[in-house]
């Protein structure tokens, strides 16, 4: 037997870490909340991936920020 599933692709933005399609002031609050914590308190935003929620990773959210 033969099954075929489709899953959509989506383009994920660095920093757009409630996954809304953009990077706003919510996500910067979800960083900022886990900022100076080791990755494990949140993966998604370890952006630079060195296991540290650090300045960095606050930089790349800034980048892409769109509000």
């Amino acid at each position: 037997d033969h099954h075929d599933t489709t899953v959509a692709s989506r383009h994920l933005i660095g920093g757009d870490l409630d996954a809304d399609a953009d990077v706003d002031n919510a996500d910067l609050a979800l960083l900022t909340a886990r900022l100076n914590q080791p990755a494990q308190a949140f993966p998604g935003a370890d952006l630079d991936g060195n296991n540290r929620i650090n300045i960095t990773d606050l930089s790349i959210l800034s980048r892409n920020f769109t509000n």
